[in-house]
């Protein structure tokens, strides 16, 4: 046995497939008619039966080999017949799972829920806005009474954030300014030295500045009020700071001038020193302190004064209006965002719907061209295995005739026809005629078209609603 040997019995084996079809990408696999022959022995079985001249030369029906091709081609024909129901069956779930007549209904029934939640939606925010402003309203009714009553003519004037928290700033530079310069001064003289001095100097501090605040936010205000005993309080608030921004002062300047802490008795020695002589400090660096006090306590009460407009209330006033009224136009663009959001979401939903319809009128279509196909393809592969059949038995006629002494059987030359297995009248759905499907799809995406357009005028007359609702607010 030599290396062609092995490479013929090598050839043999790759071309002799485990099953009696061809490689094929075909929906129904052709036979290898050849593997067939040979597996039933056609060229020798009729060769050996010519020999003994049969069948004999009268015969008019098939012998035991031909029946054995033709149940072989039968069986064929059978199984392509029950592979072309499996496919007309898969095709008719597939026509029924696309529902779409009843797809028209569930869109019409979505369509209208979307107009019916856009208007739930419109209506909510009509109620929740008319709440909102005629919050709006009453505090501009209250702000007209307030300005009528104390014949106010003038728009409200106070610093807004950032000018407030300049304003907060220099308060407390000046707290942390007096602090440091207090804490210098009084440490000298404190048996704890800068510790005890600072602690001394952030009360001194906190009680200058914040009584200045008060007295400036609360009291000094009164000056501007028209009400004449509103006036008055004012007034005594300003005889009231100056009092207290020089005695307190003078008092921490002569505790600085006794040079001792409290425990030491240097605020009894201050306190005896003011009541006999206030004026009466000897040292420049306690006069310097107590101008620094005065000084700050001075800015602080302009600090705080400045806060807020000058006439009493009226500020705070304005700025609860301004709120609410912010509040208001908040509202409203949220609502109208909203809305906004909501429109697109449904008419988006619709598009997408209407798209779905294209989708699925593609697919039925693609779908019934499918079903066709397998049906012609099955017709087609019938007709293949008649001529896969009839090959067969020439294979088998041709070796008989050449070994038989006798005239061949007349039947020999003619051929076979399978008997057609139906295609269409099984596992065949109710299929919509092109011309209707169209119509309804029409109709259909019409109806969107529709629902659409409304939704665009729903939501136009809600933006008049809404602007109608804000200028009612605002007369």
């Amino acid at each position: 046995m030599g290396l062609k040997d092995a490479l013929s019995r090598l050839t043999e084996r790759m071309s002799n497939y485990p099953h009696n079809y061809q490689p094929s990408i075909l929906s129904f696999l052709q036979l290898n008619v050849n593997k067939v022959a040979k597996d039933l022995k056609l060229a020798k079985r009729g060769s050996e039966r010519g020999k003994k001249d049969e069948p004999a030369t009268d015969s008019v029906i098939f012998d035991n080999v031909e029946n054995e091709v033709l149940e072989f081609a039968e069986g064929e024909i059978k199984n392509a017949h029950a592979a072309l129901l499996d496919d007309l069956s898969i095709y008719a779930q597939r026509i029924h799972a696309l529902d779409l007549e009843g797809r028209f209904s569930v869109i019409e029934a979505a369509a209208m829920n979307g107009i019916s939640s856009f208007r739930s939606e419109v209506k909510r925010g009509q109620n929740q806005l008319s709440l909102v402003g005629q919050r709006l309203h009453n505090l501009k009714e209250e702000m007209a009474d307030f300005k009528n009553r104390n014949s106010l003519k003038r728009t409200a004037h106070y610093p807004h954030t950032a000018g407030k928290i300049l304003q907060w700033g220099i308060i407390a530079l000046l707290f942390l300014a007096e602090i440091v310069g207090n804490s210098y001064f009084l440490a000298k003289g404190s048996a704890y030295g800068l510790i005890g001095g600072f602690a001394e100097a952030v009360i001194i501090a906190f009680l200058n500045i914040g009584v200045s605040i008060t007295i400036g936010m609360y009291g000094l205000q009164q000056l501007w009020h028209r009400a004449p005993g509103r006036k008055f309080i004012g007034f005594l608030s300003l005889i009231l700071w100056v009092a207290f921004a020089g005695v307190f002062n003078l008092l921490v300047a002569h505790y600085r001038e006794a040079a001792g802490a409290f425990l030491d008795g240097g605020g009894k020695i201050a306190l005896t020193a003011i009541q006999s002589n206030p004026l009466g400090l000897t040292d420049f660096q306690s006069w310097v302190l107590f101008g620094i006090g005065a000084l700050f306590a001075f800015i602080a009460l302009v600090d705080a004064l400045s806060m807020d407009d000058l006439y009493p209330f009226y500020g705070k006033l304005d700025r609860t209006h301004e709120r609410a009224r912010e509040g208001y136009v908040d509202e409203l663009d949220d609502l109208i965002a909203n809305l906004e959001e909501l429109k697109t979401d449904t008419i988006d939903a619709m598009q997408i719907a209407k798209d779905d319809l294209n989708k699925r009128r593609g697919e039925h279509g693609s779908i019934l061209e499918g079903r066709a196909r397998a049906v012609r393809g099955f017709d087609q592969h019938v007709t293949y295995l008649e001529r896969a059949a009839n090959t067969l038995m020439s294979i088998y006629r041709e070796a008989n005739g050449e070994t038989r002494k006798s005239q061949r059987p007349q039947r020999f030359k003619e051929p076979w026809s399978a008997l057609r297995p139906p295609g269409e009248t099984e596992a065949t759905p109710q299929i919509l005629p092109p011309e209707k499907l169209e119509a309804s799809v029409a109709k259909a995406q019409e109806s969107l078209d529709e629902r659409m357009r409304e939704v665009h005028a729903e939501f136009e007359e809600a933006l008049k609603t809404y602007r109608g609702l804000e200028d009612v607010m605002e007369a």
